[in-house]
């Protein structure tokens, strides 16, 4: 990958080398959208030049291979790679960064070419003696990893080091991870933690959810849980499930922010639908809490308090249902009104939260009752917000 400030490399007017910056910026942080959005735009620029035209023939070659905002299509990728690699390896043989770095990952990874890593690190070097941080990252990353060269993670502490100082935020989220655990240096958490901070200032995620969790364990700074929930949001913003989680998991808990069941849940059901599945699981208890009445048999206090609360969801529930639909016993499947009570009770619980937070509840339910219908669920939301204002 490219690094993340405007290159000696790039050529073109202002405008061009502005769109590409904020492009690689994109497409490092993983905001595809935009990144393929600026890309094409570039390529209907007529002042892009053939060097940067190489660049963006094979970032969106490795889009359509892996089906980054657009659909899988191993075709255009093949087509991309191809106009790349001819665009590419004339400039790499005069020298540009920029060309010896992308041809550097093609072999890499082997698009367009066969993988070959030996290769791949004689591009990387040839780049990376020229001080291209994109470049000193990915070496770093082949000597971390022992590809195409004999692992060495002195080596790689030294490549990123190089790339870090020059601002590159991969680099930077690197070469904390190594500090962190000691590889290649000795274990230092407060430089794991500087790394990080330089990391996710620049708005790394990864960098931002490592920097939550050495806050929220107190590793390398003074444990606070409140700066951890701030890191884990910025993280949490950017689609990161773990931090989703977490940040979940601390509203639950009250733990660095106030206790609050709704964006609890707002956490764990993003959390999965991104793929975690701890997340799953805890959005499963709380559903099961919802809908399935406590046990009567035990008279302490604890479920005394459980008690009350279902018979509150159970007839909020019956409340709706009577107010709503008077015939529902005729008009409603099982379905439906098990639909219809799951929806009450989460509303009882969440009666004085944002409509946003309603919302997104709501579509929750809706994906699992399919059959109720945005429209019963839309005259339900209504209401409540109605009653309670």
């Amino acid at each position: 990958m490219s690094a993340l400030l405007p290159s000696q490399c790039w050529n073109g007017g202002p405008n061009v080398e502005s769109i590409l910056y904020k492009a690689d910026i994109a497409y490092e942080f993983k905001n595809w959208k935009s990144a393929y959005t600026l890309y094409k735009q570039m390529l209907k620029d007529k002042q892009t030049t053939q060097q940067n035209i190489g660049h963006v023939y094979y970032r969106l070659g490795v889009m359509f291979k892996n089906g980054h905002f657009i659909t899988i299509n191993e075709q255009k990728a093949k087509k991309y790679f191809k106009l790349a690699f001819d665009k590419l390896s004339p400039l790499a043989e005069e020298g540009d960064c920029e060309a010896l770095c992308d041809l550097g990952s093609m072999y890499e990874y082997g698009e367009g070419v066969d993988k070959n890593h030996a290769t791949a690190v004689q591009y990387y070097s040839k780049a990376a003696d020229k001080g291209f941080p994109g470049a000193q990252c990915n070496l770093g990353y082949m000597y971390n990893n022992g590809r195409g060269v004999k692992l060495d993670r002195e080596k790689a502490v030294y490549y990123y080091k190089k790339a870090s100082d020059l601002s590159h935020v991969r680099a930077q989220y690197n070469l904390g991870y190594l500090y962190k655990y000691g590889y290649g240096v000795i274990k230092d958490y407060a430089e794991a933690v500087r790394y990080y901070k330089l990391s996710a200032e620049q708005g790394y995620t990864k960098a931002q959810h490592n920097l939550g969790y050495m806050y929220s364990n107190g590793f390398g700074v003074e444990q606070d849980k409140k700066r951890a929930a701030h890191y884990y949001k910025l993280a949490a913003d950017q689609k990161n499930a773990m931090s989703s989680y977490n940040l979940a998991l601390m509203y639950q808990k009250g733990e660095g922010v106030p206790q609050d069941h709704s964006l609890a849940f707002k956490y764990f059901l993003e959390a999965t639908e991104m793929g975690h599945k701890e997340a799953k699981s805890q959005l499963e208890k709380i559903r099961q809490n919802f809908t399935t009445p406590a046990p009567t048999t035990n008279s302490s206090s604890n479920n005394t308090q459980n008690n009350d609360m279902h018979m509150d969801y159970l007839m909020a529930s019956q409340t709706y249902v009577a107010n709503e639909w008077p015939q529902s016993h005729l008009m409603l499947s099982e379905e439906c009104q098990k639909g219809i009570y799951e929806m009450c009770c989460m509303l009882r619980l969440t009666r004085d939260v944002p409509r946003e937070l309603v919302e997104i509840m709501v579509k929750d339910l809706i994906k699992r009752w399919p059959n109720m219908g945005e429209v019963v669920f839309d005259h339900c939301v209504n209401a409540r917000l109605k009653k309670s204002t």
